[in-house]
């Protein structure tokens, strides 16, 4: 398959029907060396198997031969020349035998090739590939007989460089398939198809794709230079990226028609890379190269020069001059130009090149690479900041050094979404001290489990025993190694320990900065509301989302800020829970921050979901599952694929849920993790919506059993509702200590959405002469700002009530507020389900049917938001890491889906709160 030349392909496909159906067709394929002009005509060759096929690939040199490509063309149809006039044969035999005529009149030759095609018992497909190697007599005769194709039967595709157009095709009005490099999506898809069953790392592919530039032979070649490892984010990347006879076929000629001094400017540009100019020149002049050896690069097509910087005329120049140099003369290179960057500012750049010129182990180069890679830390270049880190280690002579080194590369790696060169590093860290137990390794080790799917209870032990150890010595890192074992230990499904561990890092001793206060408030939150202490847990969520509004959030460790953001959906506070990950979303999009992106699409998705934006919600959730599987985190994967399927247990998607679900469950299983139970809840909810509260029992108890023993189940949020209702619907009443937690939440807990559902759970559970105070109280709870569809619910179920006890002219008003309610939020099954207890009542309720906004793919809603937001094409493609065409093609579906045509309808459309 030939990906992101549909357009091309197209036009081989019209040619060839036309051929097919006895009338002429002539195409030009012009592209740079590379693009796929051999893969077209290729493609041209498998769509024609009932077609008679002429093949000639020109040769350099063949250039002088006259009629040399015209023999080769010709040569299959020799027995069809006797059925041609005998001036017509005569010339093709002259041609055939490269004997010329010596009046140097061709035209018989030109005509008696047209002749001949035309005389062909079956269509003809002629396919000419290199054809800047033409000679000029064959280019004279193909373009002779194209301009004339009409009722012949003939698709003729000439494939050449734009630069060394055979016979002045603007002149000969042929169409011409200019290509061009592809975008990134098409590149994507190219690499995807190159790694076939290989591992491949999203951020791999798009490095892959940026150095590529489009080109479908380089994307193939850098996959197949890569190995397993390097693909899938596994290990470090060379730079450039392996492309030799890609990079070599298009600019290798062209450097090494350079003079001495011109091609040592150039190795002294390729390993500089794109930027400042100065520095480039100061090298240079060091080894006593002139100015005018940069000159010549730009006169050959190189490289371009400005007052501020040096840009390659395309990024494989600079693979092919290295490739192109000795390994002696590129560590050259790399200590001039470590020699020339002597300001402060250059600091970063100076010790990469005197790492890159290194023979052997150097302390102080190791040093320096480390101070690097702090400040690509403080800047946020968790990447930057490992492979600094990682050759920092190589470089290092004490093996103490070396694994200190490995384990804070290992750290980066992770922060930067590639858990599986965090686990390549750690394994060198152990080899190079297999007993080394040092807090340092304990606390990476036991990060490294806790935010990439490990097993959690170790990475509790392991951070548990650094926390100690770094108390013991009063390091200000204690506190914060505390809250990591706390969130392990909650992973882990051990709320009491990892209570323990919070208030732990509380301790005053400690000093624990701000940020990580809020952290241990928020986990030893969640954790009351895990073992039913569900009242005092949400007052320490409030405190902690009291803080974040006080002090804002500046944790390092942006896991915990989505946690944070997250505490707010809990708490109600629904508006700022979308602004705060929504915000980050954008963030960690504009830096290309793989390794968190997942998570806060996930804390976006959640809060989206909680405020009844369903569509909204499932496309944030989507791409999450993407991403995460993309970087081989299991954890967020395990995040991701269980917010997505509690979306589509809302939406009534039955098989996308449990697809999902199980999903998550798998993951959840082979990595021992016991939170969030959104999967769970998800299927439980599937049940209930489908009206079979005994299934939904068996998933819901799962989600709400109290991990303390001798406890039964927790009543806490939505799900618990749920839970509340499927005892009722299944059994028709609730167990006593499930109750006894309903009515104690609805007397104690602060007005607002928590409070509203067990009032709602009351009404449930009241008898006849009750239940109507309850549900109202619960509606009075449900502010405007709340999650619709909680209020929706409440509606419903209270007007399924009076329904049931005769009220049905009481019951309507509420039906119809939860029909009308589930319709826009696009919950059909829950809609349905008010239709049919609104028809019990005596009214007219129109069909539940999906459409409108429902219509769009997942992707499609992604750029339809984005650009409904004011995003340029050009400006959605950056955010969504697609390319502008791929944007645009996505805007004429969804145009024609909504019925609309401008941005400004799109906006309405998408308006916050549609």
């Amino acid at each position: 398959m030939l990906h992101g030349r549909e357009s091309e392909t197209g036009a081989i496909l019209d040619a060839l029907d036309r051929a097919q159906h006895g009338h002429g067709a002539a195409l030009l394929i012009h592209g740079e060396p590379g693009l796929g002009k051999t893969a077209l005509l290729r493609y041209a060759r498998d769509q024609a198997a009932d077609m008679r096929i002429l093949v000639a690939d020109c040769s350099p040199t063949e250039t002088a031969v006259p009629f040399g490509a015209l023999s080769l063309l010709i040569r299959p149809l020799k027995n069809d020349i006797g059925d041609l006039s005998d001036l017509e044969r005569n010339a093709l035999i002259d041609a055939l035998s490269l004997r010329l005529p010596t009046d140097k009149n061709h035209f018989p030759i030109y005509a008696a090739f047209l002749a001949l095609l035309s005389a062909a018992r079956r269509p003809l497909l002629v396919c000419v590939d290199n054809a800047q190697w033409l000679d000029r007599s064959s280019a004279e005769a193909l373009m002779f007989a194209a301009r004339r194709l009409r009722t012949e039967g003939v698709a003729m595709l000439v494939a050449g460089r734009p630069q060394e157009d055979p016979g002045n095709t603007r002149e000969i009005g042929l169409p011409v398939l200019r290509l061009r490099p592809l975008g990134r999506d098409a590149s994507l898809r190219v690499i995807a198809a190159a790694a076939r069953d290989r591992e491949t790392h999203a951020a791999v592919a798009i490095e892959i794709a940026r150095q590529a530039s489009g080109h479908p032979d380089a994307l193939a070649e850098i996959v197949r230079g890569l190995d397993d490892s390097q693909l899938a984010g596994r290990g470090p990347l060379p730079d450039p990226l392996p492309s030799a006879a890609s990079a070599g076929r298009l600019f290798g000629p062209r450097i090494t028609s350079l003079d001495a001094a011109a091609r040592q400017a150039m190795l002294v540009a390729a390993a500089h890379g794109e930027g400042e100019l100065g520095p480039a020149l100061a090298a240079l002049r060091l080894a006593r190269v002139p100015d005018s050896a940069l000159e010549a690069l730009e006169n050959a097509g190189l490289v371009s020069l400005s007052g501020h910087g040096i840009t390659f005329s395309h990024p494989l120049v600079r693979s092919a001059a290295i490739d192109l140099a000795r390994p002696c003369e590129l560590r050259e290179a790399h200590r001039v130009l470590a020699d020339a960057l002597l300001e402060p500012r250059l600091a970063e750049r100076r010790a990469w090149h005197l790492a890159e010129a290194c023979l052997a182990a150097d302390e102080q180069v190791s040093s320096m690479l480390e101070e690097t890679a702090e400040i690509a830390r403080r800047r946020g270049g968790h990447a930057a900041a490992a492979q600094q880190l990682d050759r920092a280690a190589e470089l290092s002579p004490d093996s103490g050094h070396r694994s200190r080194r490995w384990h804070l590369a290992a750290d980066h790696a992770r922060r930067a979404g590639r858990p599986g060169y965090a686990a390549l590093l750690l394994d060198k860290a152990r080899a190079t001290s297999p007993q080394e137990t040092t807090t340092c390794a304990d606390r990476t080790r036991g990060r490294f489990h806790l935010f990439t799917g490990g097993d959690p209870n170790q990475a509790a032990d392991l951070l548990r025993a650094a926390a100690d150890s770094l108390a013991a010595h009063k390091s200000p890192a204690a506190a914060p190694a505390y809250a990591d074992a706390a969130m392990a230990a909650f992973l882990a499904g051990d709320p009491v320990r990892a209570s323990d561990h919070a208030f732990a890092a509380m301790t005053p001793e400690l000093a624990a900065p701000a940020e990580i206060s809020m952290v241990s408030g928020l986990i030893v939150g969640m954790a009351c509301l895990q073992t039913g202490h569900v009242v005092d847990g949400l007052r320490m969520l409030r405190e902690a989302v009291a803080a974040v509004h006080e002090r804002g959030v500046s944790t390092e460790d942006l896991e915990y800020t989505v946690f944070l953001a997250l505490a707010h959906v809990w708490v109600g506070d629904l508006p700022a829970a979308r602004t705060l990950t929504t915000t980050l979303v954008d963030e960690l999009r504009a830096r290309a921050a793989f390794g968190t992106l997942p998570l806060a699409l996930y804390g976006s998705a959640y809060a989206h979901l909680a405020s009844g934006r369903f569509t909204t919600a499932h496309d944030q959730a989507s791409e999450a599952v993407a991403l995460a599987g993309g970087t081989g985190n299991p954890l967020w994967s395990y995040f991701a694929l269980s917010c997505l399927s509690l979306v589509e247990a809302h939406q009534g998607d039955e098989l996308g849920c449990r697809e999902h679900a199980a999903a998550a469950s798998a993951l959840r299983d082979s990595s021992d993790l016991r939170f969030p139970r959104d999967s769970r809840n998800a299927l439980g909810l599937q049940e209930l919506s489908l009206g079979r509260p005994k299934a939904a029992l068996a998933h819901l108890e799962a989600a709400h059993r109290n991990p303390r023993p001798g406890s039964a189940f927790v009543f806490h949020g939505p799900s618990g509702a749920d839970l509340v209702e499927a005892y009722v619907r299944a059994l028709g009443a609730v167990p006593g200590e499930l109750a006894e937690q309903v009515i104690h939440q609805s007397g104690h807990l602060d007005p607002g959405g928590e409070a509203a559902l067990a009032w709602r759970c009351r009404g449930f559970m009241a008898d006849d002469e009750m239940f109507t105070e309850f549900f109202e109280h619960a509606l009075a709870l449900h502010s405007d700002a709340g999650s619709r569809y909680d209020r929706a619910r409440t509606e419903f179920c209270f007007g399924e009530r009076l329904r049931r006890t005769g009220r049905r002219r009481d019951a309507r008003r509420h039906l119809r507020q939860a029909y009308d309610a589930f319709l826009a939020l696009g919950s059909p099954l829950w809609a349905q389900r008010s239709a049919d207890e609104l028809r019990a009542t005596g009214e007219q309720v129109r069909p539940v049917l999906d459409g409108g906004q429902e219509a769009l793919t997942p992707q499609e809603h992604r750029v339809a938001a984005i650009v409904a937001a004011g995003a340029t094409n050009n400006e959605a493609a950056e955010a969504l890491f697609l390319s502008p065409k791929t944007i645009e093609a996505h805007l004429c579906r969804i145009y024609r889906k909504l019925g609309i045509r401008s941005r400004a309808q799109l906006a309405a459309r998408f308006r916050p709160g549609t």
